[in-house]
């Protein structure tokens, strides 16, 4: 699936995006998140749902990360396709957002969105 880049660089600035709290509403998906990351921790709260999972956050390269699920309520995404972790993949950078794919097993693409700052 493909998602509109107008406005987003060609180039990408991850490492802006590595620490903060961020925005974000999934394309495929019922739900808006909040979500809060450290060096190695992320913590998504579901808004509709009240809820929040606890995610192990480990960078691949500079655009890549992994995500472990440690606590919490699992996102019903994963909970479905039986997989606790998932890769992320930016592919496009702005200056308030970046772009990104959700890949699980041998690069199938399972969702896509974009993720905005709302705090450093």
């Amino acid at each position: 699936m493909l998602i509109g880049t107008v406005g987003l660089s060609a180039q990408t600035n991850c490492s802006d995006y590595r620490i903060g709290t961020f925005e974000y509403h999934r394309l495929n998906l019922k739900g808006n998140y909040i979500v809060e990351r450290t060096d190695s921790t992320q913590i998504e709260h579901d808004l509709v749902l009240g809820t929040k999972a606890v995610f192990k956050i480990h960078w691949t390269s500079d655009c890549e990360y992994e995500l472990t699920h440690v606590d919490g309520k699992i996102p019903p995404m994963l909970k479905n396709l039986f997989v606790d972790d998932i890769r992320i993949k930016i592919y496009a950078t702005a200056d308030d957002h970046y772009s990104f794919m959700i890949i699980i097993e041998e690069n199938t693409l399972l969702d896509s969105g974009r993720l905005y700052r709302i705090e450093n």
